[in-house]
């Protein structure tokens, strides 16, 4: 199974590592990294690229750290999914221009976004990312 035999490159390793939750769901690899450092990496897998950055306030605690990476933006040919979205957050989806495609408040499940192609930003709580639907 490809889930546990593809490869991927970091452009810092020192900000993030790959750990080994995995998981292949209908169609939808998920892939687990852990925050290691603050600071910012891009990971590039399957020919996609994501940008990472690692916040950390030290009145919050090292445990935190990874908390704030939680959240997963996951992307296909319909859309984009976001899990882990703690409860009460707003998700947002903007394309390039600036226009709000979508908005809604979580409520603990995963949010499905049909998008036609085209790059995106998912903003998540506090959690911004940049996402290509092809």
């Amino acid at each position: 199974e490809f889930i546990n035999a593809f490869s991927f490159e970091c452009t810092d390793e020192s900000v993030v590592e790959m750990n080994r939750k995995r998981s292949y769901n209908d169609g939808i690899a998920t892939i687990g990294f852990s925050a290691l450092k603050p600071g910012k990496a891009t990971i590039t897998m399957f020919g996609s690229k994501c940008e990472v950055t690692v916040l950390h306030d030290p009145a919050l605690g090292v445990d935190n750290v990874a908390a704030a990476t939680d959240v997963i933006v996951v992307a296909d040919a319909s859309g984009i999914t976001v899990k882990n979205v703690a409860e009460g957050n707003r998700v947002e989806v903007y394309s390039l221009s600036g226009v709000k495609m979508f908005s809604a408040v979580a409520d603990g499940s995963d949010i499905n976004v049909a998008l036609s192609g085209g790059l995106y930003i998912v903003k998540a709580g506090e959690t911004a990312v940049k996402c290509l639907v092809k």
